[in-house]
């Protein structure tokens, strides 16, 4: 009994040391290789004409790279960065921000993504939450005037599930960091669903990320906010 005690406590202790709000460095193979380039790309585009647009988040973010024609249409006529990193909780997405990922830069907006990875960590919607407000506050701190648009988290499994619930409870707690101008709300994941309450793979091909008919559902949900930077 008192092995079990003390193992629940080291498990305890290894759970509190990671919360989503504090900066982690990622462990995965393609994480520093990612962010060095993000550095790069940053620093030329602080000395040139900067970014009108740097999109935020984990891998849902960075398969943008996958549907390049699609994202050139969505960005077009603008100056567009996607800065998304694979397996990124907010613990990642917040050292990235300390590291001078945006260092320099002076977006008109940024499009955040993110606790999609926190809710498979198991991490609580209360404690989800704290994390991206804290990814917020740390943009802001960065880039002082830019607007921050906050995306809900996207639907997960292709039938409905419990995940579902947990999602849609996270999303009504999001939707509550709003702030006027600095800080807004968009939410596109209910035109996933069918009317049959499943989700096609051409919208999501694996259960988590978006397929090829879910990125046109997100350009065309992000139409006018990017008319907004014309």
């Amino acid at each position: 009994m008192r092995l079990i005690f003390i193992l629940l406590c080291a498990c305890a202790c290894l759970a509190a040391a990671d919360p989503p709000w504090q900066a982690v460095q990622g462990t995965k193979p393609w994480f520093t290789q990612l962010h060095a380039k993000h550095k790069t790309d940053a620093a030329a585009a602080a000395a040139g004409s900067g970014f009108d647009v740097v999109f935020f988040g984990d891998s849902i973010t960075a398969y943008w790279s996958k549907h390049d024609v699609l994202w050139q249409a969505m960005t077009s006529g603008l100056h567009a960065a996607n800065f998304g990193v694979p397996s990124d909780r907010t613990q990642e997405m917040l050292w990235r921000i300390g590291d001078g990922e945006f260092s320099g830069l002076k977006p008109r907006l940024i499009v955040v993504m993110a606790g999609t990875n926190n809710i498979s960590a198991r991490d609580s919607d209360d404690d989800i939450v704290h994390g991206v407000k804290a990814v917020i506050a740390a943009l802001h701190d960065t880039c002082p005037g830019s607007t921050i648009l906050l995306l809900g988290v996207l639907p997960m499994g292709n039938s409905p599930s419990p995940s579902r619930d947990k999602v849609a409870a996270l999303n009504a707690k999001l939707s509550g960091l709003t702030h006027g101008k600095d800080v807004q709300f968009l939410d596109f994941g209910a035109g996933l669903i069918g009317s049959d309450g499943t989700i096609s793979k051409d919208m999501l091909c694996d259960g988590v990320h978006p397929g090829d008919a879910g990125y046109q559902l997100w350009a065309r949900a992000m139409a006018p906010v990017m008319a907004q930077l014309h």
